[in-house]
């Protein structure tokens, strides 16, 4: 299966070290020579507190429509991460919804242009008996 994923972002209030932002992304799949099919929508909030040394933390409540499935799941997020030199972040994250087990997730971010421009690599598995995993690239332009 190959996926492309599409997503904005804004910030609703914004103090010092904290934020309140609400996200919104779609997700198109295709799997083998069928053409390229919504696969997936979501809708979250997200509050973010980034302290005065390089650590921060992250988490997030949101609505998630399966469109191949047909139902929707309330989706949630926890992440920590620490941000190193050279614009390199380290990533740790869990995540899941009320349908099935949780996954956990391990990347490293790299802020080419900070503020602009961010590329992302990470791996994960679900914390269930057959343990599927992911690994994603990414790639963040901030206009």
């Amino acid at each position: 299966m190959r996926a492309w994923g599409l997503g904005a972002k804004r910030e609703l209030w914004t103090a010092d070290t904290d934020a309140l932002s609400l996200s919104a992304y779609t997700l198109l799949s295709r799997i083998g020579d069928a053409g390229w099919r919504q696969d997936t929508s979501r809708v979250a909030l997200a509050y973010s507190h980034e302290g005065a040394g390089p650590l921060g933390w992250h988490v997030n409540l949101g609505h998630e429509r399966d469109h191949r499935a047909g139902h929707g799941s309330t989706v949630w997020g926890l992440a920590g991460q620490y941000d190193g030199p050279a614009g390199l972040t380290p990533v740790l994250e869990a995540y899941g919804d009320d349908r099935e087990p949780p996954w956990w997730n391990a990347g490293l971010r790299w802020r080419a242009l900070p503020g602009r421009l961010q590329f992302d690599v990470a791996y994960g598995r679900q914390l269930s008996g057959s343990a599927p995993s992911l690994l994603t690239v990414g790639l963040k332009l901030s206009l």
